[in-house]
């Protein structure tokens, strides 16, 4: 699993699977807005073109046709979906970008189908994941490097927002708001208080900026500097 396992979200999983909320709880971990935040904030015009449950649909066929329990299915779903079309994607690219040459040696298919099969209970333990590699590298490696718990490579959003405050509220003006016609009026208290939503304004932010490029825009143009987007 890409997200982070603790003990709150195994305890979720095991929830949720028992209601049958597997969908829920993977767009709740890679979503900024969930379905009722969507609803409160888009505008009725949207909501009328979107098939709400589309998303939904998607994700279940995938959940589906994976036998086992919660984290078999989750798993199987992140390496069809996640993998693929987030995480991968966004490495190949900053490191082609960089003159990098990355390797996945992990996700080595003949390796990967092996893991599929092997049971929940020892890939993840009282909240601690990757239970069979910590133990195969106890002796080989420092314990703290052993014992560390998983971190991912989140970006310091709240930072760099306050590094652009200013242009917050240029960028997603009232007017530009109403131009794109996604959202209603609520949008703007969310925007307001980018401090406490960084994480949805920075989304809302590279939405309105790549609708600026790709959308508006009949030929896409290499930026250099953000105030070309003003």
């Amino acid at each position: 699993l890409s997200l982070a396992v603790g003990g709150k979200l195994s305890r979720r999983l095991k929830y949720l699977s028992s209601v049958g909320n597997l969908d829920k709880i993977f767009l709740f971990f890679v979503g900024d807005f969930d379905g009722a935040d969507k609803k409160s904030i888009l505008s009725q015009e949207f909501l009328n073109q979107l098939d709400a449950d589309g998303v939904n649909q998607f994700i279940k066929s995938y959940l589906d046709k994976q036998e086992g329990g919660s984290l078999s299915k989750i798993l199987y779903l992140d390496t069809k979906v996640s993998l693929p079309d987030d995480m991968l994607m966004k490495v190949d690219k900053m490191t082609m970008a960089h003159s990098i040459e990355a390797r996945a040696p992990l996700l080595d298919h003949v390796f990967a189908e092996f893991c599929a099969t092997i049971h929940s209970r020892l890939k993840i333990d009282s909240g601690v994941g990757k239970i069979i590699l910590r133990k195969a590298l106890v002796g080989k490696v420092p314990d703290a490097i052993v014992n560390k718990r998983k971190t991912g490579f989140s970006i310091p959003k709240v930072t760099w927002l306050n590094e652009i405050k200013e242009l917050i509220p240029q960028i997603l003006s009232e007017k530009s708001v109403r131009k794109r016609s996604y959202f209603n009026e609520k949008i703007n208290s969310v925007i307001k208080n980018y401090d406490k939503n960084s994480q949805r304004v920075w989304s809302l932010l590279m939405l309105e900026i790549w609708h600026r490029i790709f959308i508006d825009s009949d030929k896409p143009k290499p930026v250099t500097g953000i105030d070309k987007l003003l």
